[in-house]
């Protein structure tokens, strides 16, 4: 549930961009929202991985965990480079921000309810 409610905080420092023409404070929020939510993300994600696989694939499961986080940046880079082009920076970096946002939330609720 952590890595969800990560998520959220990332999505919503992401978001909190589109704000950025009203002052500078915006960034320091988004960037701090931004690393709260990623680095903290990772590392929860990290040490969820190495909780639930066993010691004989261990190795192989976060090696693999490394390489999808390098695809996964690399392929939002290119989905948010289309998205500037598309529909300009601001309302990119908004979009990015809300579909994250809701995205882990739909997780955490499901998560929650397998938990229950």
């Amino acid at each position: 549930r952590l890595v969800w409610l990560l998520g959220m905080i990332l999505g919503l420092g992401t978001g909190s961009v589109f704000f950025l023409p009203l002052g500078n404070i915006f960034l320091i929020g988004s960037s701090i929202l931004v690393g709260i939510g990623f680095f903290g993300g990772l590392s929860a994600l990290i040490a969820w991985l190495v909780v639930s696989t066993e010691n004989s694939i261990r190795a192989t499961t976060l090696a693999m965990q490394e390489s999808a986080i390098d695809i996964s940046i690399a392929q939002i880079s290119l989905i948010f480079g289309f998205t500037i082009g598309w529909i300009g920076l601001n309302f990119s970096f908004a979009a990015l921000g809300i579909i994250t946002v809701v995205v882990a939330f739909i997780l955490f609720i499901t998560a929650m309810a397998k938990q229950t």
